[in-house]
């Protein structure tokens, strides 16, 4: 790879805030980087609408020769995976210029002030324990374990502990995708009817799943017979694809009379759950047979849920964790 001709930074508050739209800044030779990353010539003073690597869509400001703006979705997944371009593009990434982080005394290391800098940090119970052992961990660990790639891929799993992953639900309207919300949640936080595209906004919650906390969001209902013509309907599944495509999971839904949808993203790992599973139509090898009414399967789809993201494996992993 050639030396970095360019910079990004991150200008907005980190995935776990509200921010809806991040800010990425481009500096040095932006000509180039925006040629590698596919998203092509910008004339200063433009801000064009354009495909981001392919990730995402957004917003490129581009204010002088030396400088841009990419403004993608803040979501997690997709930060990550545009970060990921952007270095694979031979564009350095240069920290923000945020404050320090608290110190903390009584730490006797300096792994053990990022633990206690982690952990209020941690959205997910399955990470205290963790945390709490890794200045053990990283004392024991052999050199060069930081810069160790299974100890890389290990983290990057593990890092969903302190930053919810995203799981996005789609499914054809009315097959009981927004009752199991409510059944996960153990509370109403989805309209529910028995009419078509009664979602027509996705919803979104913070979600326990047996110690993993996951942005959960149920998308509206995809429809191959809507008309093109309505707006509403196509503005609705627009906003279905483009939250899917910053997933890190997707629950591809179906019931006993309705077909799951095509998997739109095919390299974003997915999960098929049969809804409304107390329907006599219900085939008996159907996958992840799940019931919202009678409670059939929730802990099966929550167990799956988990640990497709967080696998067993490397939570049982007893090597050292590079959680900063």
């Amino acid at each position: 790879m050639p030396e970095p001709r360019a910079t990004y930074r991150l200008l907005t508050p980190p995935p776990t805030g509200s921010a809806a739209i991040a800010i990425l800044e481009l500096r040095g030779d932006v000509d180039a980087a925006l040629a590698r990353l596919g998203i092509g010539p910008v004339e200063v003073g433009a801000l064009p609408l354009r495909s981001l690597a392919g990730i995402d869509r957004g917003i490129v400001a581009r204010p002088a020769p030396d400088l841009a703006y990419l403004m993608p979705h803040a979501g997690p997944a997709v930060l990550r995976r545009l970060a990921a371009a952007l270095e694979s593009a031979g564009v350095l990434h240069v920290p923000p210029d945020d404050p320090d982080p608290p110190r903390y005394p009584e730490a006797a290391s300096e792994i053990a002030q990022r633990v206690l800098q982690a952990l209020p940090r941690a959205a997910s119970p399955l990470a205290i324990d963790l945390l709490l052992d890794q200045p053990r961990r990283w004392a024991s660990a052999p050199p060069g374990a930081g810069s160790d790639p299974a100890v890389a891929a290990r983290s990057a799993i593990l890092n969903r502990l302190i930053t919810p992953p995203l799981v996005v639900v789609l499914g054809r309207p009315n097959i009981g995708k927004s009752s199991l919300l409510n059944a996960l949640a153990g509370r109403e936080v989805a309209l529910v009817a028995d009419l078509p595209g009664t979602t027509r906004d996705h919803v979104g919650v913070l979600l326990n799943l047996a110690g993993l906390v996951v942005r959960y969001i149920d998308a509206p209902g995809l429809d191959p017979s809507s008309s093109p013509a309505d707006p509403t309907q196509a503005e609705a599944q627009a906003l279905a694809l483009a939250a899917a495509a910053g997933a890190d999971l997707i629950l591809l839904c179906a019931d006993g009379r309705t077909p799951a949808p095509d998997h739109p993203y095919p390299h974003i790992p997915s999960l098929r759950v049969t809804l409304r599973a107390d329907l006599p139509e219900t085939p008996p090898d159907a996958p992840l047979p799940v019931s919202a009414h009678t409670g059939r399967g929730i802990p099966d789809l929550v167990a799956a849920i988990r640990d497709r993201l967080v696998p067993p494996a490397v939570l049982a992993d007893p090597g050292p964790w590079r959680f900063w």
